[in-house]
């Protein structure tokens, strides 16, 4: 049988990468850690919840939609979306978040 062992840790939220080593994702191109993500963070409304998303690159192709798992956040996205926004139209991500837990 398997089992599932839930991860203790909450989600990372881009202000933390200002305290990531100086060498975490040096390989990566274009650097996640230089994105202005606020520049790129959309809220919309679908009925009774609120809806987080990251809408990034462009040109005239369908968007890239990542979907994360249950407890997931568009920031599990963070290294992977300035990646693939850098080839495709746009890379979104999304987070629901349910009415009561969104201020007005």
């Amino acid at each position: 049988m398997r089992q599932v062992l839930p991860s203790k840790s909450l989600p990372s939220v881009p202000w933390q990468a200002r305290h990531a080593d100086s060498d975490y994702g040096v390989s990566d191109e274009p650097d996640w850690r230089q994105v202005d993500w606020a520049s790129h963070l959309h809220r919309a409304q679908v009925g009774p919840d609120s809806v987080n998303y990251v809408d990034m690159g462009e040109g005239e192709g369908n968007p890239v939609v990542f979907v994360h798992g249950l407890g997931g956040q568009w920031q599990n996205f963070l290294e992977t979306l300035p990646r693939i926004a850098q080839e495709l139209r746009s890379s979104t991500a999304s987070t629901v978040m349910p009415q009561s837990r969104c201020s007005a």
